[in-house]
């Protein structure tokens, strides 16, 4: 049955991108990094999304929490 709503993998990638203009910098490196290898980033660590974003770990903690 096709509902129209998007999975749940799509439904991460969208709010990302809405709301990329609001984030800031450091916030906007991992959302980047997210996007740019997604959804495989989003599976990886916090500390090697960290790495990967050049931020620090509670950064990465502090996106997921928006």
């Amino acid at each position: 049955m096709v509902t129209g709503r998007p999975t749940a993998s799509e439904a991460v990638s969208q709010l990302v991108r809405e709301h990329l203009i609001t984030l800031p910098n450091a916030e906007l490196k991992v959302a980047r990094a997210l996007l740019a290898n997604y959804p495989a980033a989003g599976l990886n660590t916090v500390a090697s999304l960290a790495q990967e974003s050049a931020v620090s770990a509670p950064t990465v903690l502090r996106l997921t929490e928006r």
